[in-house]
């Protein structure tokens, strides 16, 4: 009894093995997903040793832009409703954060509130924003909060 109960677990096992093995996918640099999922509102810009990916769309006329971070495993995607919804009345601004999306990872793998702290006052000194609404779900609201 015991020999057969081991075959049968040795054998979903093996079948969990091959399965994974066929249905991984390796881990793909950023240059490779950038022609995939860029669009023509996408913009990069060289921060703290990163090519940040962000839109800015809507009106430029407007003084205090709203700055939208998405949460944990997402992307500026996140927001792509609101944004429509939106940049008929306002400027609004969406980014991938480092380690997400088309930003790519950190150099300095630094992922707390304090990096993403300075990431976020390097990247509005760059565009020039000295007002501007910061708003965020999941954990870009805990990064907005900070």
């Amino acid at each position: 009894m015991f020999r057969l109960a081991a075959k049968i677990v040795g054998g979903i096992l093996g079948l969990l093995l091959v399965l994974f093995l066929f249905v991984c996918e390796r881990d793909r640099p950023v240059e490779e997903l950038i022609p995939l999922y860029a669009n023509h509102d996408s913009r990069f810009m060289p921060i703290l040793g990163m090519q940040v990916h962000y839109r800015d769309e809507g009106r430029e006329a407007d003084s205090v832009p709203l700055i939208l971070l998405h949460g944990m495993s997402s992307s500026l995607n996140t927001w792509d409703s609101v944004v429509l919804a939106l940049k008929t009345e306002r400027r609004v601004i969406s980014l991938d954060l480092p380690g997400f999306g088309l930003t790519g990872p950190s150099p300095e793998n630094a992922y707390n509130f304090d990096y993403y702290s300075k990431f976020l006052d390097s990247f509005t000194a760059r565009l020039q924003l000295n007002r501007f609404i910061l708003a965020g779900n999941s954990m870009g609201g805990a990064i907005a909060w900070h």
